[in-house]
């Protein structure tokens, strides 16, 4: 990770917060786009592959118990193996600083 990125990053850590209640409104095309390519960045310290992907909740008819009115979700999936949770939370966590750096979803 690049020191400008790992400034980035941790800035977003002090404005983060958990939100599970969204208001429906959907994500705009840019915002989808960063999103979609933040999460191609799988780097971590590990060196295990992770795969994740934006789908449509309603495409898809992705629901939550816990999260309303979300109109998007991330998935992943990735090879079990030592430390692939580790790895998994790592590049999960690394894209949630990154919406929050860009105020996505973080309102």
């Amino acid at each position: 990770m690049e020191a400008d990125d790992a400034k980035v990053l941790a800035s977003a850590c002090a404005m983060r917060r958990t939100v599970r209640t969204f208001d429906g409104t959907p994500l705009s095309p840019e915002a989808r786009e960063l999103l979609e390519t933040l999460a191609t960045n799988d780097a971590n310290p590990y060196d295990i592959p992770v795969e994740l992907r934006l789908i449509d909740a309603e495409k898809y008819g992705a629901t939550s118990r816990v999260i309303r009115g979300a109109s998007w979700y991330v998935v992943g999936s990735l090879t079990r193996c030592a430390h692939a949770e580790e790895a998994f939370g790592y590049v999960v966590e690394r894209l949630v600083l990154a919406a929050a750096a860009h105020s996505i979803g973080t309102a």
